[in-house]
């Protein structure tokens, strides 16, 4: 059975409630970021900038002028948004903590000089 929830503060909440009324197994409690396409795409577009700038200093540490469009991209993809625990909050028994989703992109970029 799958539970979703929009108010996060009520997560230890909903599991004490579920405990209560003989829920005897409670696992895989999982954070998710709602339209998670739009930051992923945005992550994506900093690497590349990055990537357009880095390659920007290296021409000029070489003396040489590289193409700001790149010639061939590749996108590395993970296994989804990393969850990191920095805090913990909740009035419920079942102690929760969420923490930070972070959002990465990586890609691989190849420049003409």
């Amino acid at each position: 059975m799958s539970v979703q929830i929009k108010q996060l503060e009520q997560t230890g909440y909903l599991i004490d409630l579920a405990v209560q009324n003989g829920v005897n197994r409670v696992s895989n409690v999982q954070f998710q970021v709602d339209n998670s396409e739009k930051f992923e795409e945005q992550a994506l577009s900093n690497a590349l900038k990055d990537a357009v700038t880095k390659a920007g200093v290296l021409g000029r540490t070489m003396n040489t002028t590289i193409s700001s469009i790149p010639i061939r991209i590749k996108e590395f993809r993970s296994d989804g948004p990393v969850l990191y625990k920095t805090m913990a909050f909740s009035q419920a028994q079942t102690p929760i903590e969420p923490g930070q989703i972070i959002i990465q992109a990586a890609l691989e970029a190849t420049f003409n000089y």
